[in-house]
This record gives structure tokens, C-alpha cells and sequence, in this order.
């Protein structure tokens, strides 16, 4: 096993969530590199003391171990996504704000009122990026006039999966305290950022494919891998390149249960894509497509090789060295997704000339970010079963 200690966690705990919030403090506080290199040095001791006392203190334990926190803190995102949510979307009508949620919320109306879904313009003229199947699949939240509890029911679905297959109570509040340190994580959140739902439903994937994988066999197993495969096609149309995460749990799969892997990954793949051309013909332009532009524009051909280069070298190593273990699921997960997200976000950085406020792909952080955090909480306690 590798030697995981705090000082290694909370040098990853400062990448995942201090690094991609360096964009809000330019932009809400004070854009002062030297602020940005002392907030990184205090937080990196405040990890390390969280989590010395995590393993040293038995009152603090105790603490983590109660089922209150969880709660409060599902209360408090709710109220949070309800209260400050409209006032964070209103802001459109003075030419402020986001159109991250109108990028599926627009899709969605066509949609429900069977139009083109992407016979649309958002009011800042960007195109929308959210796949058809993710569209599909969060259209109830568009009509009943509720998207405010989107994102709140993704994490409170989580947490309550993770609760009824591990029984764990105290990692999930590790977690949402670790979270709550992140200002990309409560940006995100205030303005309906997808990528926070789709954060934790690829933590949901990663739990419940292993449960249904290692935990059920025969018939019911079967079933329950093509109903999980269908859901994957869904959620992996949020983006057109997120169809590499469910394959990518396919490719761990494979290692151990070839049939279960195939009949996931084939079932996901077929389909991801039936979504994507039946909506890619059914509209003029099919404006989830506009990520490879920019990726073109953004990030540079040397970012994009160097980090495909990696990214395979990063998932071989990964397919040789999980193991059937959950924890090993979840820490090569994270490791697979982190590295070439992290490397369009510096590359896209670099395209800006490292100017923060303009860093729109602090963002890219967002999907692996619980992962990391379900990764860290479990090692830090020493109760995996990784290689």
C-alpha cells in the first residue's frame, strides 16, 4: 500500500478545491497573487490539522460519526438553491450572470414542448454545451418549474447511496465538510451549474456499478448492469467527450468480469450515440458539438497530445493496478478523470495568458472533485482496501 499521509492529502485537497477557486477570489475579492499563495499555504495547514485530528481525536469522531451533519448541511443547500438561485439567475435580465443553467433549461423547454432542442439562442450568444440525454433526463426539474432543487437532489441521492452500501456515515461528512472549502464547489452551486450534478452522478455510477458488478450475480446482476448502462448513456451525453467516463469504469470492469464489462460498456456506448445523432439530425446545429471548437481555439495542440499522451499512459497503469475493492474504483476513477481535465483547465489557462478572471476552465475541476474527495476521506482513515 502506498504511504497515503496528511501531508499528501492536503496537497490534494489544496489542487482539487483551493487551485480551480483562485478564479472567484480574482473576481469577488482581491486579485492579489500574493493573498492567492498565503490563502494556499494557510489552507494546506488547516487540511493537515482537520485531518490530524480526524484520526487523533475520539470526541471529534464521535462528532463525524452522527447522522445531524449530513442532514443539516442537505437543509442548508436546499434552502440555499431555493432562496439564492432565482436571485443569481435574475441577474440575466441586467445582462449579469451565467447561462450555465440556461444552457440546459433552454434545451429542455424545446424539448417539452416538441420543438428542435437546439433550435435556440442563449441570451449571451454562447451555444448551449449540455448533451441531449442529460437534457432529457433533468427536463422534470424544467417542467414543474423547479430547477433550483437539481442540483440539491443529485447530492442528497448520492450521499444516501453511499450510505446504504458502505454504512459509512462519517466519510460522507468528512466529505461535505471538505466540499464546503471550496468556493468553485458553492459558485457553482448558487448559479445551477450542471457540472456539480453531473460531479456526483458520476460518484453514483462508480458506486453502484461496483455494487451490482461484485454484489449481484445471475439474473437480477444482469438486469440491473443494463438498466445502470441505459442511465450512463444518459448522463454521459451531458457532455459529447463524457462518454469516456462510463468506458472508462467498462475498462476497470473488464479486468475482473469480462461479460458484466462488455455488456456495460456496449449498452452505454450504443446508447450514448443514439442520443447524440438523433438530435444531432433533428436540429440544424447540434450545439453540444461546439466543446471541440473550443477545445481547438482554447487549448493548443500541444496541450491536447501531451495530455492524451499521459491520460493513456495514467489509465494503463490504472488497469494494471486496481483491484475488486470500491476504494480502488474510485481512486483510479478520480486519478483517470482528474489528469486530462486538469490539463485542458492549465492549457485553457495558458491560452488566457494566465489571467484568473478570464479562467473559465476552473471549472473543468468540478466533475472529479467529489470523487477526489470520497478517495482522500477514505484513505486518510485507513480503511481501503487500494492496492
Amino acid at each position: 500500500m502506498i504511504n497515503f499521509n496528511s501531508y499528501i492529502a492536503s496537497l490534494i485537497l489544496v489542487c482539487i478545491l483551493y487551485i480551480p477557486s483562485i478564479r472567484s477570489i480574482y473576481k469577488y475579492i482581491i486579485p492579489s497573487p500574493f493573498l492567492a499563495i498565503l490563502l494556499a499555504i494557510v489552507l494546506f495547514f488547516l487540511y493537515q490539522a482537520f485531518l490530524f485530528i480526524i484520526k487523533s481525536n475520539k470526541k471529534l469522531e464521535n462528532i463525524l460519526s452522527s447522522k445531524i451533519i449530513c442532514s443539516v448541511y442537505m437543509i442548508i443547500i436546499s434552502v440555499l438553491s431555493y432562496i439564492i438561485y432565482p436571485i443569481a439567475d435574475a441577474l440575466k435580465t441586467k445582462g449579469q450572470g451565467t447561462t450555465a443553467d440556461d444552457a440546459l433549461i433552454e434545451p429542455a423547454k424545446n424539448f417539452l414542448m416538441g420543438k428542435p432542442m437546439y433550435d435556440l439562442v442563449l441570451y449571451s450568444g454562447v451555444p448551449a454545451s449540455a448533451g441531449s440525454g442529460w437534457v432529457i433526463l433533468n427536463s422534470p426539474f424544467v417542467a414543474i418549474s423547479s430547477y433550483w432543487l437539481f442540483i440539491p437532489l443529485y447530492i442528497i441521492t448520492t450521499i444516501f447511496i453511499y450510505y446504504k452500501i458502505r454504512k459509512d456515515i462519517k466519510t460522507i461528512n468528512i466529505v461535505i465538510i471538505l466540499l464546503s472549502t471550496s468556493l468553485l464547489y458553492w459558485n457553482l452551486l448558487v448559479v445551477g451549474h450542471d457540472l456539480v450534478a453531473l460531479s456526483f452522478s458520476f460518484v453514483m455510477l462508480t458506486l453502484v456499478l461496483h455494487y451490482f458488478s461484485f454484489n449481484r450475480e445471475g439474473r437480477q446482476g444482469i438486469i440491473m448492469i443494463s438498466i445502470l448502462a441505459i442511465l450512463s448513456g444518459f448522463i454521459a451525453s451531458s457532455r459529447v467527450v463524457f462518454l469516456a467516463f462510463p468506458m472508462l469504469l467498462a475498462i476497470f470492469l473488464f479486468k475482473f468480469n469480462k461479460y458484466k464489462a462488455l455488456l456495460y460498456g456496449l449498452l452505454t456506448l450504443v446508447t450514448n450515440t443514439s442520443l447524440h445523432l438523433y438530435f444531432y439530425f433533428d436540429t440544424y446545429t447540434y450545439q453540444p458539438m461546439h466543446i471541440f471548437e473550443r477545445a481547438k481555439d482554447n487549448v493548443n495542440y500541444f496541450f491536447i497530445t501531451i495530455g492524451g499522451i499521459i491520460t493513456l499512459v495514467v489509465v494503463f497503469i490504472a488497469f494494471k493496478k486496481i483491484n475488486q475493492s470500491l476504494d480502488s474504483l474510485i481512486k483510479w476513477s478520480f486519478v483517470c478523470l482528474a489528469v486530462p481535465l486538469c490539463i485542458i483547465a492549465l492549457g485553457e489557462l495558458n491560452y488566457y495568458n494566465f489571467n484568473i478572471k478570464m479562467w473559465e476552465g476552473a471549472n473543468y475541476f468540478m466533475p472529479f472533485i467529489p470523487l477526489g474527495l470520497f478517495f482522500v476521506a477514505q484513505h486518510i482513515q485507513g480503511k481501503t482496501q487500494t492496492d
